[in-house]
């Protein structure tokens, strides 16, 4: 069994113009407002899990991550996720990430500046350094679950299954499933996600 990489920190709330130094990896981040089950899906540790497909063409360091949701009692600055990264086996994730990221993530109100409720943003303070290949991003919410936690999905597929590549399952334990079944995995619908890092 691959020994699981976990690193605890504090997010840190992205303004906008601190993310210049940085380039974009990976953007699939959907901001435009909407609140329609087909346009979220639940993901909540431990339970159900929602992993997104993402490529880099170069060894790269990730430096920071952002990603869009709703979450229905929203009353305070910060929330709980633990964030996964896997690798690709089989051209779908590995059934043991590669990383596990914990973080308290500082939320950015709606419409300032985005409009999708919310946007959740952290840096690492300790860059993740991968090689060139393909990969999978899973976002957990660990907090509880009264506060229903739903995930975007990736930006332009409202209201269709196809994407840039996404899998699902219903807890660590289980194997992942193609989202919709019957459909490649790197052809689903993955989630609103965008990676900043450096190459290498």
């Amino acid at each position: 069994m691959k020994t699981v990489k976990v690193l605890f920190f504090v997010v840190a709330f992205l303004m906008s113009g601190s993310l210049c130094a940085a380039e974009v990896l990976h953007d699939r981040l959907d901001d435009e407002e909407r609140s329609a089950d087909f346009g979220v899906t639940k993901s909540h540790r431990p339970n159900l899990e929602m992993a997104s497909r993402f490529a880099l063409s170069e060894r790269s360091q990730i430096t920071g991550i952002i990603w869009s949701g709703l979450i229905d009692n929203a009353e305070k600055d910060r929330y709980d996720f633990e964030i996964r990264i896997y690798e690709t086996e089989l051209k779908r994730p590995a059934l043991e990430p590669f990383y596990v990221l914990t973080a308290e993530a500082e939320i950015l109100p709606p419409n300032a500046p985005h409009t999708y409720p919310y946007i959740f943003s952290y840096t690492l303070p300790l860059n993740i350094q991968l090689p060139a290949g393909t990969y999978w991003i899973s976002i957990l919410y660990d907090g509880p679950k009264k506060d229903a936690f739903r995930l975007a999905f990736e930006k332009d597929k409202l209201g269709t299954f196809i994407g840039h590549g996404g899998a699902i399952r219903k807890d660590a334990s289980s194997a992942w499933l193609p989202t919709p079944l019957f459909i490649p995995y790197s052809l689903c619908r993955g989630f609103s996600v965008r990676i900043e890092g450096e190459v290498d």
